[in-house]
């Protein structure tokens, strides 16, 4: 499906080539040229890191390729004021959080608040 996209995507820079050969509209060219290259490249970064994805399922909470699982937390941070990041502290302190971000969330106490209750009830049962 991405391929299909890109075919789409890429059609418009047959005609940015056409583009650089006239004389006044050289630098439009270039410029398409950059932006499609500046696109391609986050949508390649997005498919790589898989991001800005966070899943809450029976297993735990997956942030991108960052997972862990219900009974690894430890605790749920608070969110902190000036970078807006909601860390998740896993039991063994020599782990690193799990940070989410307003990338992945917009309104991170509320998620925060949600994310309680969801692990309350999976240390329940």
């Amino acid at each position: 499906m991405t391929l299909m996209f890109l075919g789409i995507a890429c059609g418009p820079l047959v005609h940015l080539a056409g583009v650089l050969d006239r004389p006044g509209w050289r630098y439009v060219g270039y410029l398409g040229i950059a932006g499609y290259v500046g696109v391609a490249c986050f949508v390649a970064w997005t498919a790589v890191t898989q991001r800005p994805y966070v899943v809450v399922d029976h297993a735990g909470v997956h942030v991108g390729r960052r997972s862990m699982a219900w009974t690894d937390v430890g605790s749920i941070g608070l969110v902190g004021r000036p970078a807006r990041q909601l860390p998740i502290h896993p039991k063994n302190v020599w782990a690193k959080d799990l940070v989410i971000t307003r990338q992945h969330v917009n309104d991170l106490e509320s998620f925060r608040t949600w994310l309680e209750g969801v692990l309350g009830a999976a240390r329940d049962g």
